[in-house]
């Protein structure tokens, strides 16, 4: 009987939508740098050679220096953590799962402005990318 109801709950989960991505999801700054580089070379190209590489190391100091956190709710909201020079920010939103893309909607607690964020979720990888912009967020889902 136990096994049976196992087997029926199982099955049931895709039906609910999204459960693989509910969960907490922690920034990779590494390969969030990774994901950025070819923008963050694009900006560099335009400054003087001189100011080329002392920029190009600040842009690395501050994508390493980002830590944070995404709560997806088995309800569809979520909530955001980041810290980057030492300035955090808390988000709030709803999420909605396609496959394996998601679609975020997301604004500063306290606040009213509306971000979009597309993104697609791989095994436990997830990239995201701020509508509109060439710029991603990569996490990593966390394991209890």
């Amino acid at each position: 009987m136990l096994l049976a109801l196992s087997v029926a709950l199982l099955m049931m989960l895709p039906a609910c939508g999204g459960s693989e991505a509910v969960g907490l999801w922690r920034i990779q700054a590494t390969a969030t740098f990774a994901a950025n580089e070819a923008q963050i070379e694009a900006q560099l190209a335009a400054m003087p050679p001189a100011q080329q590489q002392m920029q190009r190391k600040r842009f690395k100091q501050t994508f390493l220096s980002v830590t944070g956190t995404l709560q997806l709710k088995a309800d569809h909201t979520l909530t955001s953590s980041i810290e980057m020079n030492g300035k955090k920010q808390t988000m709030v939103g709803t999420w909605e799962l396609q496959g394996d893309q998601i679609t975020m909607k997301t604004r500063v607690f306290g606040t009213t402005e509306e971000t979009s964020l597309v993104g697609q979720i791989d095994e436990n990888t997830m990239t995201v990318q701020t509508v509109g912009t060439e710029q991603y967020t990569v996490f990593q889902k966390s394991v209890y």
